[in-house]
């Protein structure tokens, strides 16, 4: 063989290498990138989730403000109150009075929501 037909074929495999190693890194890259996206964007979900919660929770906290505002004799003592808001569940706890009868007090009134 002459060295002009061996340069070909080196040149050959080469060209062949670096369009297989081409095509590895793109795949690994497009990988990558679409798992980095997908943690982003579950991320964001649970963020906007918990947003919701709180609010839902600033949401039934200002209810139970408004029923003692109505009812100062109003508590939850046979159980936590179950308020859905937007489709958030939320649970009040309001305590009972302490003097009987009720006037306007300072509580610790509760809210948790479930999401």
């Amino acid at each position: 063989m002459s060295g002009r037909t061996m340069r070909a074929r080196e040149r050959g495999f080469v060209l062949g290498a670096v369009a297989v190693s081409s095509i590895v890194f793109s795949i690994a890259a497009f990988t990558a990138l679409t798992v980095a996206l997908s943690g982003r964007r579950q991320s964001g979900l649970f963020h906007e989730q918990r947003l919701r919660a709180r609010d839902a929770a600033e949401a039934g906290l200002v209810w139970a403000a408004q029923k003692l505002q109505a009812d100062p004799s109003f508590s939850s003592e046979a159980g936590n109150v179950d308020v859905t808001v937007d489709g958030v569940e939320v649970d009040v706890v309001v305590p009972p009075c302490a003097q009987n009868p009720c006037e306007p007090r300072n509580i610790a009134i509760q809210a948790k929501a479930r999401y």
